[in-house]
């Protein structure tokens, strides 16, 4: 007969590898949802012209990565609790506990798995999302400023930085199937104070070898207003030339998302309280959610375990939801950081510690055994 050691280590290396592949399992089949949904949307995006195809792919990955902490914490969560559910509908919880281990000793792979998985998710939204952020924000701007610079698509206003350094709006009504010739051209622009209007027949786009784009008009008029005269000036022209180079991209701004913890923490306003708040409780909750796990999985194999199912499922988006609440709430001034914390997080583990007393005593699993 085994001893009580050796039943104890051969419990945990059973428990910790199904837990391990049945997490991996359910992190992999959730990116591959997300991932799906994020490529579909962003090809729509650049279907309609709001973003370049080059931008595909890292605006995948950041996306993704913005959304890890929230796939880890659900894959952490589902791994548990469908590895013990099985547990207890194939009855191999009773053999363990006929075999003389207790209710505690379940914590122990518990949390050699949910410690690791928390610590990334920490590390993730204390340090990496604040980077990623400011990292996206950088690339959207540069693309903005690349799409406006190159695309000129039919029936759409184009928004260029004239030669002069003004601002100028193009408007195509139709392009060859080469993108060089234009025709039906409109142009409003705005130089050192003086308003413009150029109307043209055709158009033809040019690139010379330092990266410069060029329009030239050909066949068209052009009309002339200074704000507060008022004669206007009318100019035929044969041809006329204008440039076609990105408007200069607007200064970065940085948002609560995109600032250091340190920074967070060394300017504490109710609005970087609130974003510290979410930071620090996203990994408690997946913490919390592991452990909530294992009460939450015990149930009557007579009876099914839809109801706990269901009931798990209202836990999580209860608890996630609020993390999101206490997060407005500092953020408004309403809350204090450290009072929320102790009362979401703090609660959490109180029901977790009255659920694990009330589901897991040895009196109760054996009335629940047929």
């Amino acid at each position: 007969m085994l001893s009580h050691y050796a039943t104890s280590k051969a419990f945990e290396r059973s428990l910790k590898t199904e837990f391990w592949l049945t997490g991996l399992a359910a992190f992999a089949a959730l990116s591959a949802i997300v991932l799906t949904i994020y490529l579909v949307r962003l090809l729509g995006h650049a279907a309609l012209g709001n973003l370049l195809e080059a931008g595909i792919l890292p605006m995948m990955g950041f996306n993704y990565m913005r959304l890890l902490p929230v796939l880890l914490s659900l894959a952490l969560f589902l791994g548990l609790f469908i590895s013990l559910t099985r547990q207890i509908q194939d009855h191999e919880a009773v053999i363990w506990a006929n075999a003389g281990l207790a209710p505690q000793t379940w914590l122990r792979p518990i949390l050699q798995l949910a410690l690791p998985v928390t610590l990334v998710i920490a590390l993730f939204s204390l340090v990496a999302l604040p980077w990623l952020a400011q990292k996206r924000a950088e690339f959207e701007q540069t693309q903005g400023a690349q799409r406006r610079a190159i695309l000129l698509a039919p029936g759409s206003f184009t928004e260029t930085t004239s030669a002069s350094g003004g601002y100028q709006v193009l408007f195509i009504e139709a392009l060859d199937n080469t993108g060089g010739e234009a025709r039906k051209v409109f142009i409003a622009d705005e130089r050192n104070g003086q308003l413009g209007v150029t109307l043209a027949t055709t158009g033809v786009i040019t690139e010379h070898p330092e990266g410069s784009r060029f329009l030239t008009l050909e066949q068209g008029r052009r009309y002339e207003h200074r704000p507060g005269a008022d004669a206007y000036r009318t100019l035929e022209f044969k041809r006329y030339h204008t440039r076609l180079d990105p408007v200069a991209a607007d200064p970065l701004s940085q948002g609560v998302r995109q600032m250091s913890t340190l920074s967070l923490i060394q300017d504490p306003k109710a609005a970087h309280l609130g974003e510290l708040v979410w930071r620090i409780g996203y990994p408690l909750s997946a913490l919390t959610l592991a452990l909530l796990a294992l009460p939450l999985s015990q149930f009557n194999p007579r009876s099914g375990r839809s109801f706990n199912i269901m009931f798990a499922i209202l836990v999580y988006a209860t608890y996630n939801n609020l993390v999101g609440i206490s997060e407005s709430m500092v953020a408004q001034g309403r809350l204090h950081p450290l009072l929320s914390l102790i009362l979401l997080h703090g609660g959490a583990l109180a029901v977790f510690y009255g659920l694990f007393v009330w589901r897991m005593t040895p009196l109760r699993w054996r009335a629940r055994t047929p």
